[in-house]
């Protein structure tokens, strides 16, 4: 088993630990890191033997530092001693870790069995030496092991693996009557086991609820007088299907309310089942049904911004297990949608025929293309547009505002509804024209060098790729220049003056080294851009000398993860300035303001609470052990996310 720790001790583990620190970073910098050497091999032994340097290196540091921590595993130099330690410890790992494997865990490995898992499938595995990544003729194989395939068959032959598969139905069968309060047993049958494929019986799904009802068909949480209070069990549309993710993080996201909901009542039960009741039906919870619990008036306080901070997120039964912008998007739809799909389906005869009263009468076709042109500064954003057209309305698990803007209608198609985008906005999604494009390309470079500060050509040419844009050197190079960048040998710069050679070339390698990029974020850039425009308000106001080159030098704090208390102490005597108390406070929660928004050049762009995420990843403390921080679920789905 793996010894707990407390998350500040594996936060520090992690930050103190460079051989891990480096293996995330070779992961991230090449693609092809885990692809084994010859044919492919079907013992651990010789997969094992297959594998580079770097990636055994990777898997033992993995298992001495957190996999099997409590063995107290010994410091080992040679590639064949670490070969042989891997050899036990992979096997007895893997067998820990089938008792607690989640259901895509299970999909995974059966898939491994017949040559047919995917990468982004056995990432984990790869990872933890549980599978092995072949090549021939540019395909790629994925292996798990004979010894490995042997433990899972016996974990079969135990019954374990259907144990946890009833477990994990468990899971879902919970879930779904938690975001819906009433589900049709017919319903629920299919989602369980035709939507998420799991080989549940009806028999094992009346074992998950016990109680008896006087309406058979239904389970439901709230007794006979649920089944009767909600619409839910009137329309089968309105069940939402989740993927294996997305229920598994409303289970979390509902577990982590439902304990800070305890704590905050001071674990009373029966008045946390209330809140959460009278909550879940409504939407909304006044003062005085708290005041009815008999709570404190702290109590009453801590609950309601409680609430209030949760209140988005959470599904309610009153709406079919939606959340309040999914809820109030699909009322809109099913009050104005059309007998039937227009013909033709332009912008003018869907305005002519739309309910006015969610409509400004003078909306016209000319408006709705002006909010297309609007949009289109954020392309990236209306992508999804195009592809909600016929869509059913009961099938989205989003909210937008579309409608008003006149981009969106909806119709009746038989006893379902849906979407209906006009002619004229699909087709200039299409064929957006070059304008908007070059628009959104600019942007782009723009956001990528600011986000980097350095960036070799290629790795410039390979982002903008990401995004839909193929662009050779000699344009990339002119685009650049454009937007009065630097170029110099084969890399571009949106900082020259500001730092000396030395360090920008130590900057490079550095990003060089961790290479995993972030992609652009338009919102999140522009919340960057926000940030210096309200510094540069702040030390306008505050500072009279040395303005600009003080601007420049807290802007280096912060695209260098600098911006502390005595970094600006240090800052204000080099330039010979007074920073009083109020101003350094003003700029440090200036900063705090906009810190998760702020690209770290040294991260390629990501911010300095996703880095910090991103090495909690590599910490594979018992991917199936519960969290150390309390919270009752895996490890690897709450502190080492």
């Amino acid at each position: 088993m793996i010894e707990e720790l407390t998350k500040d001790e594996m936060m520090a583990e992690a930050l103190s630990n460079n051989e891990i620190l480096d293996s995330v970073f070779k992961i991230a910098t090449n693609k092809d890191f885990f692809v084994a050497k010859g044919d492919k091999k079907t013992n651990l032994a010789d997969c094992l033997a297959d594998l580079t340097d770097d990636v055994i290196d990777m898997l033992y540091t993995s298992y001495q530092t957190f996999l099997m921590k409590n063995k107290n595993l010994k410091d080992l130099t040679s590639r064949k001693e670490k070969e042989e330690k891997l050899k036990q410890l992979i096997p007895e790992c893997f067998k820990d870790y089938g008792k607690g494997i989640d259901y895509a865990e299970i999909k995974t490995i059966e898939k491994l069995l017949i040559n047919k898992a995917k990468k982004e499938e056995v990432f984990d595995f790869l990872c933890d030496g549980f599978a092995y990544q072949y090549r021939k003729d540019n395909n790629d194989i994925f292996v798990l092991p004979a010894e490995l395939a042997t433990i899972y068959q016996e974990l079969k032959d135990n019954g374990v693996i259907a144990k946890r598969v009833e477990e994990i139905g468990q899971i879902y069968f919970s879930t779904y009557l938690l975001i819906n309060g009433v589900v049709k047993k017919t319903v629920m049958y299919d989602i369980l086991v035709n939507h998420h494929k799991l080989p549940l019986t009806e028999e094992q799904m009346e074992s998950f609820f016990e109680k008896e009802l006087d309406t058979p068909d239904y389970y439901s949480l709230g007794g006979e007088e649920l089944v009767e209070q909600l619409s839910i069990i009137k329309n089968e549309k309105a069940y939402l299907r989740f993927t294996d993710a997305e229920i598994n993080d409303y289970f979390e996201f509902i577990t982590s309310f439902m304990k800070k909901l305890r704590n905050l009542l001071n674990n009373n039960h029966k008045n946390q089942a209330l809140v959460y009741m009278m909550m879940i039906l409504s939407s909304e919870l006044d003062g005085e049904e708290i005041n009815d619990l008999n709570l404190s008036k702290k109590e009453t306080k801590a609950v309601q911004e409680l609430l209030e901070a949760y209140k988005s997120e959470i599904r309610y039964w009153c709406y079919d297990g939606r959340t309040i912008g999914e809820a109030d998007f699909l009322a809109i739809a099913e009050d104005v949608a059309f007998k039937e799909k227009l013909t033709p389906s332009t912008i003018e005869n869907c305005l002519a025929n739309v309910d006015e009263l969610y409509y400004d009468e003078s909306l016209s076709k000319d408006d709705a293309l002006e909010n297309l042109d609007e949009l289109f500064d954020r392309y990236i954003y209306i992508r999804n547009l195009a592809t909600l057209n016929n869509k059913s309305i009961y099938e989205i698990k989003e909210s937008f505002d579309y409608f008003s803007k006149g981009l969106i209608f909806f119709y009746h198609d038989g006893d379902d509804i849906k979407c209906l985008v006009p002619d004229e906005v699909l087709n200039a999604i299409e064929n957006k024209d070059d304008d908007v494009k070059d628009q959104y390309l600019n942007t782009l470079v723009t956001d990528y060098l600011e986000m980097n500060a350095v960036l070799r050509k290629e790795k410039l040419q390979e982002l903008l790729k990401s995004n839909a844009f193929t662009v050779d050197i000699k344009e990339l190079d002119k685009l650049v220049k454009d937007n009065d960048y630097y170029i110099l040998n084969d890399n571009y710069y949106s900082i020259f003056d500001e730092m000396d050679d030395e360090d920008l070339g130590e900057l490079l390698k550095t990003k060089d080294k961790f290479s995993k990029y972030k992609t652009a974020d338009l919102a999140k850039c522009s919340e960057e851009f926000d940030f210096y425009e309200k510094l540069w308000d702040l030390v306008s106001a505050d500072i009279s000398d040395n303005k600009d080159e003080l601007f420049n030098e807290l802007r280096l704090l912060a695209k260098n993860n600098g911006f502390s208390k005595s970094n600006l102490e240090e800052l204000a005597y080099n330039y010979g300035i007074n920073l009083s108390v109020k101003v350094k406070d003003k700029l440090l929660k200036l900063y705090n303001n906009y810190k998760d928004a702020i690209g770290i050049w040294e991260y390629n762009g990501y911010t300095a609470t996703e880095y910090l995420a991103m090495r909690k990843e590599t910490k594979k403390v018992g991917r199936n052990e519960p969290c150390p921080c309390g919270s009752g679920l895996k490890y690897k789905k709450c502190c080492g996310k």
